[in-house]
């Protein structure tokens, strides 16, 4: 599992963005979006997902500036040849759904939590009615 090294942070959304490594992101910042560093690494695996957290994709969508790092690993993703690519999650669908790679993905969820469910194993009440 791949997980941010590094994050674009700021104490709030509208304030001014620096980079720290996630080890040393200070209390008083949010992340924004993932940092530079982060996409590296996607085209050595065969199956990825791109997953937001609760409240934002890897970007926050309000501010194209702060949403690079959702489109860069976004973009690598549905590049990719032979690779199940899944987007999960309501504002990280969102954020790539209108992309001109979009159509590449193998799929993409507005449920982030089902969709981790889903590949958990775990049997969901909706895609059980949709196979009876």
């Amino acid at each position: 599992m791949m997980l941010p090294t590094d994050h674009i942070v700021a104490a709030e959304p509208e304030a001014n963005v620096s980079t720290y490594v996630v080890s040393e992101i200070p209390s008083a910042m949010m992340g924004l979006d993932i940092g530079p560093e982060d996409g590296r690494g996607v085209h050595r695996r065969n199956c990825v997902r791109q997953n937001g957290n609760l409240e934002r994709p890897a970007g926050t969508l309000r501010d194209s500036s702060l949403c690079e790092g959702t489109m860069k690993v976004g973009e690598a993703l549905a590049n990719q040849h032979g690779v199940k690519s899944i987007i999960g999650g309501g504002d990280t669908a969102a954020a790539v759904a209108h992309a001109p790679w979009a159509n590449k993905f193998t799929h993409i969820s507005t449920g982030g939590g089902a969709t981790l469910e889903y590949l958990e194993g775990r049997e969901l009440p909706g895609v059980k009615a949709l196979e009876a």
